[in-house]
């Protein structure tokens, strides 16, 4: 394999199958994806918070249209400039009462499209069926079963593996975005990702200006359209003045953590060896860029067990560059099984909680992370911060600091444990040779490196800047 060429790599998945019999497959893959989460994890079928309100635009997504609207004094949405699936909802006859069963086939259609992207970067179809699997069973998915019932996240992620794919098709690029940003307007915070990607393809800067210019003022204009009409509780504005800087942000950095342990878990361990270890492509910037797109939303929005599920897109690079041989598979398929298990316990009620049963009204207490929000929140009124008045409160920052430490230090050691544990695993892959065979590698095959602490302090340290010596052979873009 180490003689084949870009172009042969990128054409195997292709071999033997139409166009159809590609899109009946991962179809079919997504499908079985989806149901296997549902043994793990039931979906819950009635919507809450956003999801209620998408469900109500989805029966008439166009409503603030009527002039007599326009001198309500509150707004008919919240958000009726994140209208994409309320409209596609309605347009295909799922809104209302169907509008549940709309976001379960969006997430389908998500999981079908990391199967066709997997097969896209050079995977073969057993080992795309494992990275389908693997993220059917992280947040991206699990979240939007239990918590957050009803929100087009499913919708957004797909058109964002359709950005990714159509990289080399300029106009179809810059639409899907736009389309993107009228689903969701905080993809834009990962617009240099999508940059990123088109250098990967190597398109004409000078198109990505022009592209990026026209969406972002078509977006405004339709923004502007919006206001015109009908006013929103949500906008520019409501964040700006809600922000969590100077410092706030760093809870939310903080629980990022604790989520990502959480609801990606095990399969992490793959992500950090990918960092480490393989450098074909400058694919490491793939997993920076993403990062550090929703580290920033969250100097503006609390979401963090929504954004964050883009880690999805480093894992899925990843774990095409992991597979590849039987070992790696065997590993791999006991990490999906790991994960798995700590999502699943992580859903039983937390025994942390006697102390405070009145949480139980307020919060699934099913998982660390809800454990984390229930007492930075409910118990030491941490979402006080959110408030202008409380920006500079650098007295509430302390208190909160010193509470947190006291009633979450268990955690926060088991949790660090965690993390060391998956750094010390993706460690053992690197030396053992474990992931990374010929195959997905395109023929570039690095050498066990040596062990010892130094070695290890350096690779942990210096992996995501150091650019190494050499590139091998790009798979996809």
């Amino acid at each position: 394999m180490s003689a084949t060429s870009v172009a042969e790599v990128r054409t195997l998945p292709e071999l033997g199958q139409s166009g159809v019999e590609k899109v009946v497959v991962a179809l079919a893959v997504g499908l079985l994806a989806y149901l296997a989460s549902c043994v793990v994890l039931p979906q819950d079928l009635t919507t809450n918070n956003f999801g209620s309100e998408w469900q109500r635009m989805s029966m008439q997504p166009l409503a603030f249209l009527d002039p007599a609207h326009a001198a309500e004094p509150k707004p008919l949405f919240w958000f009726p400039h994140r209208l994409l699936a309320p409209l596609l909802a309605h347009l295909v006859g799922m809104g209302g009462s169907g509008w549940v069963s709309f976001t379960q086939l969006a997430t389908i259609m998500l999981l079908a499209l990391v199967y066709h992207v997997a097969r896209w970067r050079g995977a073969v179809a057993f080992d795309a069926a494992l990275v389908t699997l693997a993220v059917a069973t992280t947040g991206a998915v699990q979240v939007y079963k239990y918590d957050m019932i009803g929100y087009v996240d499913g919708l957004g992620y797909s058109l964002t593996l359709l950005t990714w794919l159509s990289a080399r098709r300029t106009v179809l690029f810059w639409t899907l975005i736009l389309l993107n940003l009228c689903n969701h307007e905080m993809v834009a915070f990962f617009l240099p990702w999508f940059l990123f990607v088109r250098r990967q393809a190597h398109a004409r800067i000078s198109f990505d200006v022009i592209g990026t210019i026209a969406v972002l003022g078509l977006y405004a204009a339709f923004r502007a359209w919006i206001g015109a009409h009908v006013a929103t509780t949500y906008d520019a504005g409501y964040f700006l003045e809600h922000t969590f800087l100077p410092i706030t942000f760093l809870w939310l950095w903080s629980t990022t953590a604790v989520y990502q342990l959480q609801s990606f878990g095990p399969m992490l361990a793959i992500v950090i060896w990918h960092a480490l270890r393989m450098r074909p492509g400058n694919e490491r910037m793939h997993t920076l860029l993403i990062v550090g797109g929703f580290l920033v939303i969250f100097m503006f929005a609390y979401d963090v067990n929504r954004h964050s599920n883009m880690m999805m897109i480093p894992l899925i690079i990843a774990s095409c560059r992991f597979l590849g041989d039987a070992r790696s598979r065997i590993v791999y398929v006991l990490l999906i099984l790991a994960a798995v298990q700590v999502n699943s316990g992580a859903f039983s009620t937390n025994p942390w909680t006697t102390d405070l049963p009145w949480l139980y009204d307020h919060f699934h207490l099913r998982r660390v992370f809800d454990w984390f929000n229930g007492v930075l929140i409910g118990d030491l009124h941490g979402n006080e911060l959110i408030l202008p008045a409380n920006r500079f409160n650098f007295t509430m920052q302390w208190e909160l600091l010193v509470g947190a430490c006291q009633r979450l230090w268990p955690q926060m050691f088991a949790l660090a444990w965690e993390a060391l544990f998956l750094l010390a695993l993706a460690l053992w892959f690197a030396r053992r040779g474990i992931g990374g065979s010929r195959v997905t590698t395109a023929g570039l095959v690095i050498p066990a490196t040596p062990g010892g602490a130094a070695d290890v302090f350096r690779r942990a340290t210096a992996a995501l800047w150091h650019r190494p010596r050499t590139r091998g052979p790009r798979v996809g873009t």
